[in-house]
């Protein structure tokens, strides 16, 4: 049995590394002695994940066709041509989709062609790596979106696995409700392909059950929770996963950390290491130290190193949803401060509706309160959600027939 693995791998996004890795957990668990090969946008990075492993890890067709031009978190590195070149290419693509939808879509669907042609000229170990393959799987994260190149790698792929007659299957996805009607009409002529579609959030099943008839009804967890730990609590220690713009939030953060003395240390860190997460954790590192606050920064170069942070923490406040993740597995009291759909599912899902905390609607003593009653909690009481987490999860890859 030899499984082939896509999904947002190799980016920079340590809580899609969490994801894979429970992915392989999951799958060896299914199919013990199965072969198990990664297409990566950074095989190099990804390989580090699986040391003692026979894991192998290839290109995606996202690094085969892109690499260079559309280096995703990383516009520091482009030039000043380069960047202007994606700028001009952004408006391009939003005005054709508004004024010329099946234009854009025509001309997008010759450039999967072309991929799937360079490919075939080009790149023959990755079209043998789906030739090889039993399986193809589309495994977890939010990729699916108006992330445009990033649709047409996957349908790249997924046409060149259904082209091998290879069964195919996605599981613990998010699929956004895209504003482009390219976008929306790419996702879901790459997910026709899926055998079965196992999604994480009643939204996305919700947006394309009408579509897809092969989505199932079932709202499964994120893949990360298939696992987890157990860390001793650091007393009065808070961790910040900032994100989005923190010009919002800096003012407050200090205001309320000033006020609550039971917060003995902060700690600013990221779970994406991209360029807008690092340049405002940076900053706000700088404004809480400048306001004579106890904190640190730590840049994590492993999504391990990012856990051990989460996990050792009283209360972690996050902008990124595998921030939330990776504490909730490790039983760390959260506060989401993200509105984002797929942020108020996980934290509804996880029974911590109460700790969803819009930036939109955050005041001062909400979010003081917010932060008094977490620090002290001590440790999340989710032992039996964390158990039935797992079961669900485990369930589902059980159903995964060997075609072979």
């Amino acid at each position: 049995m030899h499984i082939l693995i896509s999904g947002g791998w190799g980016y920079g996004n340590l809580g899609d590394d969490a994801i894979l890795v429970s992915t392989t957990k999951l799958l060896r668990a299914r199919f013990p002695h199965c072969k198990i090969t990664i297409l990566s946008y950074n095989p190099a990075e990804t390989q580090k994940l699986f040391p003692a492993d026979s894991i192998e890890v290839f290109p995606s067709a996202d690094r085969l066709l892109y690499a260079g031009k559309m280096d995703i978190g990383k516009t520091d590195s482009l030039t000043f041509w380069q960047k202007k070149r994606n700028r001009f290419v952004q408006k391009k693509e939003i005005h054709l989709d508004r004024f010329l939808p099946h234009t854009h879509l025509r001309i997008v669907r010759r450039e999967i062609e072309r991929g799937k042609q360079i490919i075939s000229a080009s790149h023959k170990d990755f079209l043998l790596l789906f030739k090889q393959c039993d399986l193809f799987l589309l495994s977890g994260g939010g990729y699916l979106n108006d992330w445009l190149h990033m649709s047409i790698s996957k349908s790249v792929e997924c046409e060149t696995a259904a082209a091998c007659h290879k069964k195919i299957l996605t599981i613990g996805v998010t699929v956004d409700a895209c504003k482009y009607y390219c976008s929306k009409k790419l996702i879901t002529a790459l997910l026709e392909k899926s055998a079965a579609i196992y999604v994480r959030d009643r939204e996305s099943r919700d947006e394309y059950r009408s579509l897809l008839p092969t989505i199932k009804d079932e709202i499964i967890p994120d893949l990360a929770l298939y696992e987890t730990k157990s860390y001793e609590k650091e007393k009065g220690l808070l961790t910040i996963i900032p994100f989005n713009s923190i010009k919002h939030l800096s003012g407050m953060y200090v205001n309320v950390l000033k006020e609550r003395k039971e917060v003995e240390k902060v700690i600013i860190t990221v779970s994406q290491t991209w360029d807008r997460p690092l340049r405002n954790a940076r900053e706000l590192y700088g404004i809480l130290t400048e306001a004579g606050i106890a904190t640190e920064l730590i840049i994590p170069s492993s999504f391990q190193e990012l856990e051990d942070t989460l996990g050792r923490s009283s209360l972690v406040l996050s902008q990124n949803l595998h921030g939330l993740i990776l504490a909730y597995r490790n039983k760390t009291p959260i506060i989401c401060l993200n509105g984002s759909r797929k942020f108020k599912a996980f934290m509804e899902i996880t029974g911590e509706k109460e700790n969803f905390l819009p930036p939109s609607l955050l005041t001062e003593e909400k979010l003081s309160a917010a932060i008094s009653a977490g620090i002290q909690k001590g440790e999340l009481e989710n032992a039996v959600l964390l158990s039935n987490f797992s079961a669900k999860l485990t369930h589902v890859f059980q159903t995964i027939n060997s075609p072979v």
